[in-house]
């Protein structure tokens, strides 16, 4: 059964020159306007008992384009409903390719993808939350069920880089659209036949 997101702030021509949000059952999704350098950040605010947000939404990662953070909003939502969609671990990983390579990297703060062709580009980046270190309304929060959010980092991050990798007319650093993720999410979501 095919998920379905309803995002506010997504359409017409301003797609990517507004910020989006997505209200789930447990929390507040958030994608901001694109910075000054193009990307933007995603953030989430978990919901407290009496369904309200307690503080604003908190950054939880940073990607070239809105399409891309929507994604991963959907991959965290599609975890949540169905926990064994994780089949990765947060490990080192190189996807080849002739305009540069992929590479998935832990940071100390969390998990980065990067091509690296001369000059090595951040593609994007998801944040750990370290709640030892943290309290309440400072940590990046995760929906409640992910048990592993560095595996479902390393997940998000690699469906980045296959699809990018995928194209065969647009080059890896150009950023995926919402045009290429619906195409993607209808490819997914088609009835197999038999």
């Amino acid at each position: 059964m095919p998920l379905s997101l309803t995002w506010a702030g997504v359409g017409g021509r301003q797609r990517q020159a507004r910020p989006a949000q997505l209200r789930a059952a447990h929390g507040l999704w958030h994608v901001t306007q694109p910075r000054a350098d193009g990307r933007v950040e995603l953030c989430y605010g978990r919901f407290d008992a009496e369904g309200l947000l307690p503080g604003l939404p908190l950054p939880i990662g940073l990607f070239d384009a809105l399409a891309e953070a929507m994604l991963a909003v959907e991959m965290h939502e599609a975890a949540v409903v169905n926990p064994s969609l994780l089949p990765f671990v947060a490990s080192p990983w190189r996807l080849l390719g002739p305009d540069g390579d992929f590479v998935l990297e832990p940071e100390p703060e969390g998990l980065a993808l990067r091509l690296e062709q001369v000059e090595p580009r951040l593609v994007a980046r998801l944040l750990q939350s370290h709640p030892a270190e943290a309290s309440r309304y400072t940590a990046a929060e995760r929906p409640p069920g992910i048990a592993d959010a560095a595996a479902l980092d390393a997940f998000i991050l690699r469906r980045i880089a296959m699809l990018r990798r995928r194209r065969t007319d647009i080059p890896a650093e150009q950023p995926l659209t919402v045009a290429e993720v619906a195409s993607w999410r209808g490819l997914r979501d088609a009835p197999t036949p038999g």
